[in-house]
């Protein structure tokens, strides 16, 4: 990979960690899960790199470098936000605090939700990918599969840096948090990738 390349994704994964903490912040405001979904909109329009939705189809060692950057860049982008919004708005800090402590108190429940959320964010990458859909069903599809995770309370690691960074919790727990739910979402991402492509071949 060239030093340009790196670069354009490491700043287009920055952009894309601050687009999802606007959808953060939409859902923190209004308490709906609805208005989450304005940054994965963000990021599939643009074309950003987020780790989420990228890591579903990566195929081999090659696209290492490019999960490694576009992971580092999420987490900058969604930790400053974070910061950002702390300054801006500290009325969300006490709602982001409180959401943090029952993120830390799931235990061992953290795996299936963050499978489970990478599974409904490649659905919502893919249908928004598929060109031959309608326009009005990509948008819908996006949307009502990221608003799905959102009211599960499926655990998003992008998503979780920002609300650990506007609550102002650092140390070991959330760093090991934020790294056990990246790697589960990487793992219900590929499952998902997989089991859906060995679906449709057998359909056919």
């Amino acid at each position: 990979m060239s030093t340009q390349k790196a670069a354009k994704i490491f700043v287009s994964s920055i952009l894309a960690g601050i687009a999802i903490s606007i959808g953060c912040t939409a859902f923190l405001f209004t308490e709906k899960a609805i208005y989450f979904p304005i940054g994965l909109f963000i990021v599939c329009f643009f074309g950003l790199y987020l780790f989420t939705g990228k890591v579903p189809y990566a195929k081999d060692k090659q696209d290492l470098p490019m999960l490694g950057i576009t992971f580092v860049g999420n987490m900058i982008g969604a930790i400053l936000m974070g910061i950002v919004i702390r300054c801006a708005k500290p009325a969300l800090i006490e709602k982001a605090a409180g959401l943090c402590n029952a993120k830390l108190g799931e235990g061992y429940a953290l795996i299936p939700l963050a499978i489970l959320c990478n599974v409904l964010i490649f659905v919502a990458v893919d249908v928004y990918k598929n060109t031959n859909a309608d326009p009005i069903f990509r948008f819908a599809g996006l949307w009502m599969a990221t608003t799905v995770f959102v009211i599960c309370g499926f655990e998003h690691c992008v998503a979780n840096a920002f609300y650990f960074a506007l609550a102002g919790m650092t140390g070991s727990g959330p760093v090991a948090y934020i790294l056990l739910n990246m790697v589960f979402n990487a793992v219900g991402g590929l499952l998902a990738f997989y089991a859906f492509s060995y679906a449709v071949k057998a359909k056919k």
